[in-house]
């Protein structure tokens, strides 16, 4: 096998990971928030294909962004990619929810979350 083809073959599977990781925190996040499963892809797409800044984004979809991030420590740039938007979309998805974290009833609520995650990987 080349160099070349072990590469590609070697980003798929990176980009994979990173895509079943943002799916998994999705499908836990969007349970959560009462969301039947046969609606986690619009609530996907309504991320990936919306031309609006990050905040205006459905906050099922920043907290999926944020647990990925944060409890699977998959790098923002590789997530983006993964899940086909902006890395500047990513960034500010995490800062909205870093802000939203300072009430502390929402901090407990994402520390609920990342354990459900954490569970449901396990």
């Amino acid at each position: 096998m080349s160099s070349a083809v072990f590469r590609r073959l070697a980003r798929d599977a990176e980009r994979f990971a990173n895509r079943l990781a943002f799916d998994a925190a999705l499908s836990v996040v969007a349970a959560d928030a009462g969301i039947a499963d046969a609606n986690i892809d619009s609530v996907r797409s309504a991320g990936r294909h919306a031309k609006r800044a990050a905040p205006d984004r459905p906050a099922v979809f920043r907290e999926a962004l944020y647990l990925t991030v944060t409890r699977f420590s998959k790098e923002q740039r590789a997530l983006s990619r993964a899940i086909g938007i902006s890395a500047q979309a990513v960034n500010q998805a995490l800062i909205e929810v870093e802000r939203r974290r300072e009430d502390a009833s929402y901090d407990r609520i994402l520390d609920e979350l990342e354990l459900k995650l954490m569970e449901a990987c396990a």
